[in-house]
């Protein structure tokens, strides 16, 4: 066996050559991912009695490895050589599929030859969280693998934990197998992964970056599920993508100007002029959906600049799926309080989810549909928001 194959030269199966051609980061290379990427030979990596060793197929390319680039805002070489690791380089790539080349003694889900694809969950195997049956995710030791950890797809042998390889789809090709699991897992999880906070049918559902990795896999799984997903986006070029990614409707947001942190309220023309900004902002969204309703669910993930604008015009009545059924009207619905529940309300007193129950009522009038979220929210330039503040916001 060689010391080393050229990429495209395929050492016979389960021989592990002693080092490896790898796509590196150096701290004295932080930078612009061109500069920062090199390719380079290291030594092969030794896996550990859970762990595998998986000759790469394929590589996606994530966001987090360009942080890894530029050294910002985690130095991951430090971080990881603060924790003992000797490594002075990063060999990233989150996303991957391949087939396992070496196991680990205690490894029994997978072996060699298995044609796999890797999900980026990390965590150490002792973790008393993981190993009490709770979300892995959520646990102190979790760690993303390909950023957080070293040896990850733009290696031409992978380390990856044995549970964090899953059959590759036969369906798929190795590119496409090897491109979507890190988007897909997180976007999913997002829509999906905390009840009752989940997409359901007829659903409206604002996706921020709605064209790039994470947001094109929002679309997906919202439109899978029933729901009407809202893409937002920089460019009109992107409509196209986005709508036959499953958007409802597309809003530029580019046409807005109102971006970044709210104004403190007090002042009230820097507030005004905000406010008004997401009104706007929220009434695009009812335009592009052909319909009032405000989201049920924000697909959230650029941050600061959109967080205000997202609470805005989320609707404040979504404590329940019922809110956004398809064939009926936002205006036609309220919430409904029980006696004991509304003096609650009166006193300032917590109410708890089991007290509020949404009913629907067709005949509600315009004077009680001007108190509703929606035109609380979007209402025209005439119209006061005095539902916008106290505690009958905070019931959302």
């Amino acid at each position: 066996m060689k010391d080393l194959y050229d990429l495209g030269e395929r050492p016979p199966l389960g021989q592990v050559p002693a080092r490896m051609h790898a796509y590196v980061v150096r701290q004295t290379r932080f930078g612009p991912p061109r500069d920062a990427w090199k390719r380079e030979v290291i030594t092969t990596p030794v896996i550990g009695p859970d762990e595998v060793l998986v000759y790469v197929m394929a590589s996606g390319i994530n966001y987090n490895n360009v942080w890894a680039a530029l050294g910002y805002p985690l130095d991951v070489i430090a971080e990881r050589q603060k924790a003992g690791e000797p490594e002075d380089f990063h060999a990233g790539g989150s996303d991957c599929s391949g087939i396992v080349w070496a196991v680990g003694k205690d490894v029994r889900n997978v072996k060699v030859g298995d044609e796999v694809i890797v999900h980026s969950g990390w965590w150490r195997p002792d973790d008393p969280w993981v190993k009490s049956g709770k979300d892995p995710m959520l646990a102190e030791s979790t760690r993303i693998w390909g950023y957080q950890t070293n040896y990850g797809s733009f290696c031409q042998f992978a380390r990856a934990q044995a549970h964090q390889c899953v059959a590759k789809p036969r369906r798929l090709t190795w590119e496409e197998s090897g491109c979507f699991l890190l988007c897909a897992s997180t976007a999913y999880r997002m829509l999906m992964g905390w009840p009752p906070h989940t997409v359901e049918k007829g659903d409206a559902v604002l996706v921020w970056g709605a064209a790039g990795g994470l947001g094109s896999m929002a679309l997906e799984i919202t439109r899978a599920v029933g729901g009407r997903p809202i893409a937002v986006v920089s460019n009109d070029d992107k409509r196209k993508f986005c709508m036959d990614h499953g958007a409802a409707g597309v809003v530029n947001r580019t046409q807005f100007t109102h971006w970044g942190k709210m104004p403190d309220t007090g002042d009230a023309k820097a507030y005004g002029e905000w406010a008004k900004g997401a009104r706007g902002f929220g009434k695009a969204i009812w335009d592009a959906l052909g319909d009032r309703v405000s989201p049920k669910i924000v697909f959230e993930h650029p941050g600061e600049s959109t967080l205000p604008t997202s609470e805005f015009v989320r609707s404040p009545l979504s404590l329940d799926a019922a809110e956004t059924l398809p064939g009926q009207p936002p205006l036609q619905r309220r919430a409904g309080c029980r006696g004991d529940e509304a003096g609650r309300r009166r006193e300032g007193r917590p109410v708890s989810l089991e007290d509020v129950r949404l009913r629907r009522d067709s005949a509600v009038s315009p004077v009680d549909a001007r108190q509703q979220a929606s035109l609380r929210q979007h209402g025209g330039d005439g119209e006061r928001s005095p539902a916008r503040s106290g505690p009958e916001r905070m019931t959302g």
